[in-house]
């Protein structure tokens, strides 16, 4: 798992694939995925200050060193489906609900 920070990481998660490793990486972050949490965002986000901001309109107190599930948990369901619905590739973008639908796969 690994943030873009917007740069073109297609040789890095294609030599992943190689080894046997998928990525889950995110669009310009890894708040990207904690957006979707909240509300279905399609709109580019460009670097990790506009994610946080992004992130900060529906948890105030969210801070990058302070990230609870509990603050997520709810809506884990919905950024799922809306991960999947975000074109690959795209900011912004996240490949991290695969991951999560590996670990919670009976």
């Amino acid at each position: 798992m690994f943030d873009t920070d917007g740069e073109d990481v297609a040789s890095l998660v294609a030599e992943a694939r190689r080894s046997g490793v998928e990525a889950a990486h995110s669009t310009p972050t890894f708040e990207t995925w904690l957006i979707l949490h909240f509300k279905d965002h399609r709109s580019a986000l460009v670097d990790g200050a506009r994610a946080a901001g992004a992130l900060k309109a529906p948890l105030p107190r969210w801070s990058k060193g302070g990230t609870r599930f509990e603050d997520f948990s709810d809506g884990l369901r919905d950024a799922c489906a809306r991960a999947e619905r975000l074109p690959p590739g795209g900011d912004p973008g996240t490949r991290v609900h695969l991951l999560v639908g590996a670990v919670l796969r009976p």
